[in-house]
């Protein structure tokens, strides 16, 4: 998708499962002829900044796409397991 597109996907995707704070996000060069671009772009949420209530799954998954992209596997998979595993546990943000 383009990056206006891919944009507009990605905060629905974010919105129908629940929050905009939960994407990861990337913005690829599939043939690898410019450089990626990997970050968390879904709301800066400067209402709850130093408040410790941010969710940060966000963050985490969007170096799990980083690291798959760079041929880091295993460290994307190690990465991704334990967000899964925080997700399991039920640990949760405000």
């Amino acid at each position: 998708a383009t990056n206006l597109h891919a944009d507009v996907l990605s905060d629905l995707a974010g919105a129908l499962t629940g929050s905009l704070g939960v994407a990861p996000t990337a913005n690829i060069d599939p043939e690898r002829r410019f450089p990626s671009m990997f970050e968390p772009i879904h709301g800066s949420a400067f209402d709850i900044a130093g408040k410790g209530i941010a969710n940060p799954i966000a963050t985490f998954w969007t170096a799990v796409q980083m690291l798959s992209h760079l041929g880091e596997h295993g460290a994307a998979d190690q990465l991704m397991r334990a967000i899964e595993r925080a997700g399991e546990a039920g640990i949760m943000t405000p």
